[in-house]
């Protein structure tokens, strides 16, 4: 015997059971409510690249952890936290070396407020002065003229026009700050003020994330982090190639003795 079904149970069981009743005693459509979340991971490598396995060979240098402990001992094994490129430094009848700068680690202030674009999606991002960024190798930008600089020698001049400067330069082995603009004596010192060439690309501190730069802006220059003799990339256009959606840092391979 089939089961009677009335209009009113109809009416309950298929239209007000998706209804919500008004204090006025009316009937209306439940409310849809629609929830936005960003959903953001972090991910952070564990491993020892270089315990046994060999870095990128240099000439006259021991390539791995366990090749300096047991050729060079204890003492080289301890230092290799603190070992920069160019090695070895100085090469046999050479001068000492500015020391290389680890790859997108030139650090930088906006000198004002400045109207930058996500790369991700294109959307606009207010900055305001003083916000902390780190710039991309290759970043273009002038140092004006009038601008006093050091020279590796200790001695100091002011530019009598602006002087191109492509980042991220050397770090002098005569002071221990500035930019050494490669393949000259000139010291740009840290916080000068300079303006950027070309649309620039930039890191921001505070969250990894990019932003796009109009050509121009003003900012304030500080060198970047020597760049260890034990580290390597992992990230490029070959391997990952990550999209602007993926925040700085990525990972690499490099020593960290921090307990």
């Amino acid at each position: 015997m089939s089961k009677h079904i009335s209009f009113h149970s109809t009416i309950d069981s298929t239209v007000r059971a998706f209804q919500v009743q008004t204090a006025e005693l009316l009937w209306r459509p439940w409310p849809v409510f629609i929830v936005d979340r960003n959903v953001s991971y972090e991910f952070q490598p564990h491993f020892h690249p270089y315990v046994s396995s060999n870095r990128a060979a240099v000439s006259g240098m021991q390539p791995s952890l366990m090749a300096r402990l047991t050729d060079e001992g204890f003492a080289a094994f301890e230092d290799s936290d603190t070992l920069y490129m160019p090695q070895p430094n100085p090469a046999q009848g050479q001068p000492l070396q500015p020391l290389w700068v680890l790859p997108g680690s030139t650090r930088a202030t906006l000198a004002a407020a400045t109207s930058a674009t996500h790369p991700a999606d294109g959307s606009m991002v207010a900055l305001s002065a003083g916000t902390p960024m780190t710039l991309s190798d290759g970043t273009a930008v002038t140092v004006p003229a009038g601008t006093t600089v050091a020279h590796a020698d200790g001695s100091s001049s002011v530019l009598a026009a602006a002087t191109p400067l492509t980042l991220p330069g050397n770090i002098p082995v005569s002071s221990s700050s500035g930019i050494q603009i490669p393949g000259t004596d000139i010291i740009v010192p840290d916080f000068t003020a300079v303006t950027l060439t070309n649309i620039t690309t930039a890191t921001l501190t505070d969250d990894g994330s990019q932003a796009i730069l109009p050509s121009g802006t003003g900012i304030a220059i500080r060198a970047g982090i020597p760049q260890p003799f034990f580290y390597e990339g992992i990230f490029d256009q070959t391997h990952y190639n990550p999209s602007p959606w993926v925040n700085s840092p990525y990972p690499v391979k490099n020593l960290d003795f921090t307990p």
